[in-house]
């Protein structure tokens, strides 16, 4: 089970990353304009990191 929320933790992760890739014009999605994505951003990948390892360690 941990390694399905790691796993899908990261993912969210990753979705939210190509959707803050600027536009080709330069400019950036309303939504990624906050500084709180960021950090949104880190605590997924740190936790879905660690839940994913954590699985694979005691699976």
């Amino acid at each position: 089970m941990k390694i399905l929320i790691g796993a899908a933790l990261l993912v969210a992760a990753g979705i939210l990353i190509f959707i803050g890739i600027p536009n080709p014009t330069g400019g950036r999605r309303k939504m990624l304009r906050l500084e709180v994505v960021l950090a949104l951003i880190l605590s997924f990948i740190g936790l879905g990191a660690a839940a994913l390892f954590s699985g694979l360690l005691t699976g």
